[in-house]
């Protein structure tokens, strides 16, 4: 008796493991008026859509996936845009939410030809650990609205002849720490800075300015990249914004301009 509950208990515990196994989720496609990630008819080899134990990999070239207002909220062990196959892989997002328990990665092999991109305008995208830009070959994020919310670290252009390009036209990436690499002689790695805005835990100026410097952060406005910290939040803020005094006269000019029309 002691012997069959024994092994009954055994086999519950490799059950219970063997749920718990993660496994990978390819997106093979997608219809042009149909390829939400949330939908169980889509494009995941026929495995549904993939649970928050689950790898995710946007890796078919020209089938792009969509992630909108529709979805509530998308939950995965790791997550991947580009992977192993040749050509553009592409993530386009305008709502909902995206969370990854683990690592996030755009770019994540070295194979020849393999591009990842993230276009953001809306919603939210949080990592619970990195969240890789070109890890191993080319990974672009365009964002002009949005959150995304890094667990540890933003890495960019990290291995091999990765290169990671962040173009913050809007919206806001936070994040612990800050490591931009580059390890491509012909594609440059930076962060392209208007009207978007880095956050990074605790004072991190002196960092950021030093990227500055190396022409790795980089204000595609008229104006120059500031780094101010926030004792009160612990908190360094990164923009590239109008200075304040040059904002004011130029909205008391045109109040002016318009009072005196009137």
């Amino acid at each position: 008796m002691k012997k069959i509950v024994f092994f009954l208990l055994l086999f519950s515990i490799l059950a219970a493991g063997e749920a718990l196994a993660a496994t990978n989720h390819y997106w093979s496609g997608g219809d042009p008026d149909n390829n939400l990630i949330n939908d169980p008819d889509n494009y995941w080899d026929d495995k549904g859509v993939p649970g928050q134990d689950d790898n995710v990999f946007i890796g078919r070239p020209d089938y792009y996936a969509v992630c909108n207002e529709n979805v509530t909220d998308f939950q995965v062990k790791e997550f991947t845009i580009a992977k192993e196959k040749n050509g553009l892989c592409q993530l386009d997002m305008s709502g909902g939410s995206i969370s990854v328990a683990e690592m996030f990665f755009i770019a994540k092999e070295s194979n020849n030809g393999v591009e990842g991109v993230l276009n953001i305008s809306g919603g939210t995208i949080s990592s619970g650990s990195w969240f890789n830009i070109g890890s191993r070959n080319k990974g672009t994020v365009n964002m002009t609205g949005g959150l995304i919310d890094v667990g540890t670290k933003l890495a960019m252009g990290m291995y091999v002849d990765a290169s990671g390009v962040l173009n913050l036209d809007g919206g806001t990436v936070q994040a612990q720490t800050l490591q931009i690499e580059g390890q491509s002689t012909t594609e440059p790695t930076k962060i392209n800075i208007s009207y978007g805005t880095l956050k990074l835990e605790g004072d991190k100026v002196s960092d950021v300015l030093s990227f500055v410097s190396a022409g790795k952060i980089v204000s595609t406005t008229s104006y120059d990249v500031t780094a101010s910290y926030d004792s009160n939040l612990d908190q360094t803020l990164v923009t590239a914004p109008e200075p304040a005094t040059l904002a004011f006269l130029s909205a008391g000019f045109f109040a002016l301009r318009k009072k005196r029309r009137s």
